[in-house]
């Protein structure tokens, strides 16, 4: 078998944990070509519907074309948000019951993987040593960040646009005003749960 077929998983929303996003080789990590123009998307969603058209679909290769999607989306998504996606509150105009903080220390050890949450610290060392992580880890990493820190969300992702190999703007900046920032609205956090 090929790998396109057997190790390919593409999304965290699968409920076989033979195929966990944690497991080495399980995600294709085409993102950083696709990110630099290296890989056109084109080419591979007209590559993976001949792999299916020849060989046999999978839930792989829904995956493979739904990430191809998902990019498009969060590009004509940033086209239409504009420039709110760089801003505080987002393209909603979130605005949580805490004040945003710029805590240093809380920063620090968020982004060093050193918050004492092993969830959360595992996908951020992969993160500072790779410069990749998993969708899963980026979101869950941003919620924890924004909802259980209370730091200011722009600081997380000014990091991961340092860091990630396969940084795109809208990718990244709609990404955390999409799918992270909402946490913010959940209005439960006081911000600074890292305290001694």
């Amino acid at each position: 078998e090929d790998s396109l077929g057997s190790e390919y998983v593409g999304a965290t929303m699968t409920m076989d944990p033979a195929k966990s996003c944690m497991r080495d080789k399980a995600m294709s990590k085409l993102s950083p070509w696709l990110a630099h123009g290296c890989l056109s998307p084109r080419f591979l969603y007209e590559e993976v519907k001949r792999y299916e058209r020849e060989r046999r679909k999978t839930k792989s290769t829904y995956w493979i074309t739904h990430e191809l999607l998902w990019r498009d989306f969060v590009r004509f998504g940033s086209l239409h948000a504009g420039t709110s996606i760089f801003k505080i509150g987002g393209p909603a105009g979130v605005r949580p019951a805490w004040r945003w903080s710029s805590d240093q220390g809380l920063f620090k050890a968020w982004k060093d993987g050193m918050t004492g949450f092993p969830f959360v610290d595992c996908f951020m060392r992969e993160l500072k040593a790779t410069g990749y992580c998993n969708h899963m880890g980026r979101e869950c990493s941003g919620w924890f960040l924004i909802g259980d820190l209370g730091l200011d969300w722009r600081m997380g992702a000014e990091w991961f646009e340092s860091v990630l190999l396969d940084y795109e703007p809208t990718a990244n900046w709609y990404n955390w005003t999409y799918r992270c920032l909402p946490a913010a609205a959940r209005g439960d956090s006081t911000g600074g749960v890292l305290t001694d």
